[in-house]
């Protein structure tokens, strides 16, 4: 499985969400996806929100551009940003993934 695919909309990232953590911050890898810690507790959609937050930060894009696509109630969740195919390889950069698969 990959870590990413690009689509027409712009890229998908697969994540694996580790809610309930002290602070937010992408730990490594689980699963073939990308470990996410979220420090927000996964009641009535929290969790989910405080992701997108977290990944618009640290994309530097705005939170209407990151929408959870797949795993709205699953620690396993694919997140569609909307970014334009010459900013991909910026955004990769950030969640440092830029040439592996």
């Amino acid at each position: 499985m990959s870590l990413y695919y690009i689509c027409p909309n712009g890229l998908t990232v697969c994540m694996y969400v580790q809610p309930g953590a002290k602070y937010s911050v992408i730990d490594g890898r689980h699963d073939g996806r990308l470990k996410v810690r979220i420090a927000s507790p996964p009641v009535d959609g929290k969790a989910n929100r405080a992701l997108i937050e977290f990944v618009s930060a640290l994309c530097g894009i705005s939170k209407s551009r990151v929408l959870l696509v797949k795993g709205e109630k699953s620690r396993k969740k694919d997140i569609l940003l909307k970014v334009n195919p010459e900013d991909i390889d910026s955004v990769l950069t950030k969640f440092e993934l830029k040439g592996k698969l």
